[in-house]
């Protein structure tokens, strides 16, 4: 009989990264981004799809800013392209699904909905699925974007 080592062998990238998903929708913190909506609902006077869209504008801000944080390395000549592509990377992943999780349960404060945790599991999945698939093409092309430079 065949025996399976699964238990001992390394994860695949896909594992690690679902994985981290899992582990940024437990960690995100739903009653302080019902806190956060509140806020902005008092300081901003914003309501419904005026609440949601700031929510969602604030937080492509704050991954735009990761985002540039993490591809400034790639200006130090030499080191700095290779920080960027493997350490830049896994920061701005971790970092986007962070903010990610946080918007999906800002999106659900902000609707007066207080998702289970199965229901912001799955709704990050969705979003995580969507994305994956976007930041692959952006690696891609700044890979070989870089490799014209170099």
């Amino acid at each position: 009989m065949a025996e399976t080592h699964s238990d001992n062998r390394e994860p695949n990238t896909l594992e690690s990264l679902v994985d981290r998903t899992l582990r940024s929708v437990n960690d995100a913190d739903a009653e302080a981004a019902m806190q956060r909506v509140a806020d902005i609902r008092v300081q901003r006077r914003l309501r419904d799809d005026a609440l949601v869209e700031h929510l969602i504008k604030q937080k492509a801000l704050q991954t735009g800013t990761v985002g540039a944080a993490t591809s400034a390395a790639a200006l130090i000549p030499g080191f700095g392209s290779l920080a960027s592509f493997t350490l830049g990377v896994v920061t701005d992943v971790g970092v986007t699904l962070r903010l990610q999780s946080e918007l999906v349960l800002e999106i659900a404060a902000a609707r007066e909905h207080t998702l289970t945790p199965a229901e912001a599991r799955n709704a990050l999945m969705i979003v995580t699925g969507l994305n994956m698939g976007t930041e692959r093409l952006v690696n891609q092309a700044s890979r070989k974007m870089a490799e014209r430079v170099a």
